[in-house]
């Protein structure tokens, strides 16, 4: 009979050790996305890329299809 009232002890236990290995691996793991975070901050630049929409048009001068890009928005890299 006392083996059986220690398992719900060593159960408890159990938990505690797993979460506070879990909170433990958030936390460097949260540490180590804030240092990856300010890393690509830094090495940023001010880059900005078109981002083309390219659909074809019908020209009725030569009776075919021609692409026809336009800018949809510039894309911006950086801070």
């Amino acid at each position: 009979m006392a083996s059986e009232s220690s398992v719900p002890f060593q159960l408890a236990d159990a938990q505690q050790r797993t979460f506070q290995g879990l909170r433990r691996f958030n936390l460097i793991m949260g540490f180590l996305h804030l240092i990856q975070g300010v890393f690509m901050w830094v090495v940023s630049n001010d880059k900005t890329y078109p981002i083309f929409t390219n659909y074809l048009t019908f020209d009725r001068a030569t009776f075919t299809l021609k692409p026809n890009p336009q800018l949809l928005y510039a894309l911006r890299f950086g801070p």
